[in-house]
This record gives structure tokens, C-alpha cells and sequence, in this order.
């Protein structure tokens, strides 16, 4: 609720707003629009406080574009893509596993995602890429196809927190490598 909100968000300016929208398609899901509560309440804070999307990797072209319309109408600062998977659609040594999938299975949608995004929205909406993210490698890569910022989860189960530092340095060497000042300018051109 509002309240609640209001409450949660006071005194933590740097506080990131995350709204997970539940989808469902005509295959069994609605989409759903994010409370506008949240908006209303995020526009009065002071500062104003970034309200992200975070977005399923199950979405069918059309519903991410239907998708990306209301994040675009509705004003939300940036999206993370993405969610996890509850797609085994070419992930068949996880067809058993109940609930959703993270980590490597999720990488290549994760980045298709991630750019198809950039290129609906002309790199105008910020995104933070994650899904898969295990090495610098995979953190270019969700660069490359338009991420501003990454998030890693799975990976830090597996490598630990030791992966920031690697990922970092691996980015650092990939801007030396192609003669770059920074991060931003290793992302390609839409």
C-alpha cells in the first residue's frame, strides 16, 4: 500500500524502488500494470527515488513491447532484465526441476532480452542486465547488447564475492584491450 511504501522509502534517499510485475499471456498469464500508487508516491520523494521493472525472460515479443509502452507511458526510471525463467524451451536436463531457473540457463535469453530492449527503445531507457553473469565475459557481453549497469546472484553462489573483483578487472582489460576511456564506451552502437 502507499503507506507502506511512504514509510519504507523515508530517510533512505538512495533507497531503489523495484516493482516485479507478475505476467501472464493469453498461454495462462495477464499483464499486469505496476500500482500507480508506487509512481505517485516516488514522485513526491526528495529526492526523487528510480523505480525500476524488473522483467520475465518468458515474454513474447509482443508482450515485452506492450510491456516496454507502459514502462515508457507510466514514466518508470529503467528496467532490469531479467527475472528468472520458468521456460525449459531448449533447457531439457532441467525439465524436473520445479521453479525458476537463474544462473547460466538463463544467460543467452537474458542478453536477447537485454537488446531487444536497447533497439525498442533507442538505448533511451536505462537497463540493468542480469541473468547468467558468471565472469567478465558474460558481463561485456550484457554491456554489448545494452545494459548500463549489471547484477549478479547465481554467479556469487558459485565464485563468491570474489567475482565482483574479477569481472572488474576483466572489464578494465577489455577497455584497454580496444583503446576505450571506460565501461560505457565498450557498449556497441545501436
Amino acid at each position: 500500500d502507499a503507506a507502506g511504501i511512504r514509510r519504507a522509502l523515508r530517510g533512505h534517499p538512495r533507497l531503489l524502488a523495484r516493482c516485479s510485475l507478475p505476467v501472464t499471456s493469453p498461454r495462462g498469464v495477464t499483464l499486469v500494470v505496476t500500482d500507480l500508487a508506487v509512481i505517485a508516491v516516488r514522485d513526491r520523494l526528495v529526492p526523487r527515488v528510480p523505480l525500476l521493472v524488473k522483467i520475465s525472460p518468458d515474454l513474447i515479443e509482443s508482450e515485452l513491447d506492450d510491456l516496454l509502452a507502459v514502462v515508457m507511458n507510466c514514466g518508470i526510471d529503467g528496467v532490469i532484465a531479467t527475472n528468472t525463467t520458468l521456460s525449459r524451451e531448449g533447457l531439457y536436463q532441467y525439465a524436473t526441476v520445479s521453479g525458476g531457473l537463474s544462473g547460466a540457463p538463463l544467460r543467452a535469453r537474458s542478453t536477447e532480452i537485454i537488446r531487444h530492449i536497447a533497439q525498442r527503445t533507442a538505448g533511451q531507457l536505462p537497463i540493468v542486465g542480469v541473468g547468467g553473469i558468471a565472469n567478465a565475459d558474460d558481463a561485456l557481453e550484457k554491456i554489448r547488447a545494452g545494459a548500463e549497469l549489471i547484477q549478479v546472484y547465481t554467479g556469487l553462489v558459485y565464485a563468491g564475492p570474489a567475482l565482483v573483483r574479477q569481472i572488474n578487472l576483466g572489464l578494465v582489460q577489455a577497455c584497454e584491450r580496444e583503446g576505450v576511456p571506460n565501461v560505457a564506451s565498450l557498449a556497441r552502437t545501436l
